[in-house]
């Protein structure tokens, strides 16, 4: 199962409740859980969660062509929770508009060694969140109540009907 976090803007939390999630998701479960960041430039899911990785997101979309799909674990660090983390990109610019194919294709990787995979993905609908979306069993929208927030919820869920994405 595909669980996407989408904020209505940058801090409402939509981090957070991703983090949480699959922590709470392992925890209850016990199956095997990843999240994602999929944030374009630095994300902050590791940092969340104190952890530094080797690897990140970026590394998946550039090797993914070649990889066995059982070698992918070993691209991501585990959380004492338990969960994997596929932290984001180091610096700026990517996951770029020519990255959506690949966040799709590394997101089906993740589910076929994942009973869960929960991606954060930020707070702008990009042709990179556009896909993780699109390959989501579960797509949550994240807002917080006020004004400009509750204003971008209705511009955002227009944009994503507007993507495809049921």
């Amino acid at each position: 199962m595909v669980v996407s976090f989408l904020g209505t803007k940058g801090g409402t939390g939509t981090t957070t409740l991703a983090v949480n999630c699959a922590a709470e998701i392992r925890r209850v479960t016990g199956m095997p859980t990843v999240v994602v960041d999929l944030k374009p430039g630095t994300g902050d899911v590791g940092l969340f969660l104190g952890v530094r990785s080797k690897f990140t997101l970026l590394d998946l979309l550039d090797q993914l062509e070649w990889l066995e799909p059982d070698t992918v674990p070993g691209l991501l660090t585990r959380h004492d929770c338990g969960v994997d983390v596929l932290p984001g990109a180091p610096d700026y610019g990517r996951p770029s508009t020519a990255d959506a194919p690949a966040v799709e294709q590394a997101i089906d990787a993740l589910r076929r060694t994942y009973d869960y995979v929960v991606v954060d993905a930020g707070s702008a609908l990009s042709p990179c969140s556009a896909a993780a979306l699109h390959v989501s069993d579960e797509v949550h929208l994240v807002a917080n109540p006020d004004v400009p927030c509750l204003r971008n919820l209705q511009r955002l869920r227009d944009l994503v009907r507007l993507a495809g994405v049921p």
